[in-house]
């Protein structure tokens, strides 16, 4: 385990505050399923007991303490468990007998027991069998029973249990409206309900969008997500949802402040967009041009040499700064500056974060006043005269289509020769 180890959530025997490089949790084996809370964990042994370790000022390791566990404790008198789920401060426990227990911090009746006390030791969830599937919200929690039917219980404030109110519920009532559920999840102040037709619904907190109906009013009625088919998993974090789709792909609605869509941006989304693939940012391009340096007044054509755009789609073309006033995309360009001037290129767009940028210089030469004369201009049909040019390093004449200096021409009728 990793991550944040404030109240010994870890495992390792320490309340180091947080651990960057996986530790091994201490003293715990055969362990066939795991579970995090709020900050606390869970681990469930082959042997159908339940082991846990953290934060515990609730109760919720169950071990009948509120004493922080900074090594894995056996979960008292439980046996026979076949699944477990962690909340926020609160642990649930499906046994496979169809009935589910709990404990932990109680506030909102989330344990299910008729009861706002917490508990510190684990109680039966009241009124509730058959049960096949457990979640834990924030501070309410989700129970899927054997006829398709999910029940709820604790805190309702933003429509979260989808009993068409927003009172909360010390005992388990049944979520309105749903039938055919084959999954369930929970995660901040809403809930996502998997059909068996591969459809979402959700209800609850929306403020984000992350039930993905459109919209951002709360729902207390379970909604459809908007647009989702073929839907084979689902999950919820605390502000958004994922939806796993038959085709692999995963769609992803809600907050995205920090990326959590994964769609390439940090805006939020009240549909679903689907997640990109695992991103690879560009390389730094080598550029190259095909003259350098130019007249004024003359053109320039920009390459990239080497470079891999892997998963942007896109060359972009710059000047000022690297990213600084767009000049162009793809992999060429052509440019005609009227000074000196530094192209940036960088690969961009996809889900990508715009890449480094590679830099050529185009040097730009004031045009050449040049000059002209010949040996003769006037000869008889069939004679030649020799061209002179001036002023400049290379020389193009016409309309012979002659370079360089001096050119012997043989014109046949009253010719004007002009140089550049």
């Amino acid at each position: 385990a990793c991550g944040l180890n404030n109240g010994g959530q870890i495992g390792d025997g320490t309340s180091t505050f947080q651990r960057t490089t996986p530790v091994q949790v201490s003293g715990i084996t055969g362990i066939t399923a795991i579970a995090g809370g709020g900050n606390h964990s869970l681990f469930l042994k082959n042997n159908g007991t339940v082991w846990a370790c953290g934060y515990n000022a609730f109760g919720q390791l169950g071990d009948g303490t509120i004493i922080d566990k900074t090594i894995p404790v056996q979960i008292s008198g439980l046996t026979g468990i076949t699944a477990i789920a962690g909340g926020d401060y609160h642990s649930l426990f499906l046994k496979n007998d169809g009935t589910v227990w709990a404990c932990g911090f109680n506030g909102y009746g989330q344990l299910g027991d008729g009861t706002i006390i917490n508990k510190t030791i684990p109680v039966q969830v009241s009124g509730l069998n058959g049960i096949t599937a457990i979640a834990g919200g924030y501070y309410h929690s989700l129970f899927l029973k054997n006829d398709g039917t999910v029940r709820t219980c604790g805190l309702n404030n933003v429509g979260q249990l989808g009993d068409g109110t927003t009172f909360n519920k010390t005992i388990a009532v049944q979520v309105s409206g749903l039938t055919g559920i084959t999954a369930i999840a929970n995660a901040g102040g809403h809930s996502l309900f998997l059909k068996n037709d591969a459809t979402v619904m959700a209800c609850g907190a929306n403020g984000q969008g992350q039930l993905g109906d459109g919209s951002t009013t709360n729902k207390t009625i379970a909604v459809q997500v908007s647009g989702l088919i073929g839907i084979t998993a689902i999950a919820g974090g605390y502000f958004h949802s994922l939806f796993l789709k038959n085709d692999g792909t995963v769609r992803a609605c809600g907050y995205n402040l920090k990326g959590q869509l994964g769609d390439g941006t940090t805006t939020n989304k009240i549909s679903p967009v689907q997640i990109y693939p695992c991103c690879t940012n560009p390389s730094i391009p080598t550029l190259a041009a095909t003259a350098n340096p130019i007249c004024a007044g003359g053109a320039t054509t920009l390459s990239i040499a080497s470079g891999n755009l892997n998963s942007a789609t896109n060359w972009g073309w710059y000047v000022a700064s690297c990213g600084g006033t767009f000049v162009g995309a793809g992999s060429t360009i052509t440019v005609s500056p009227t000074s000196t001037t530094t192209y940036f290129a960088r690969g961009e767009g996809g889900c990508v974060i715009s890449g480094a940028c590679g830099s050529i210089t185009i040097t730009v030469n004031p045009s050449p006043i040049v000059n002209d004369s010949a040996s003769s201009s006037v000869i008889c049909n069939g004679s030649s005269t020799t061209l002179y040019g001036f002023g400049a390093n290379t020389y193009s004449w016409l309309p012979v289509g002659g370079s360089g200096t001096p050119l012997t021409v043989t014109p046949n009728a009253t010719t004007t020769y002009t140089v550049t």
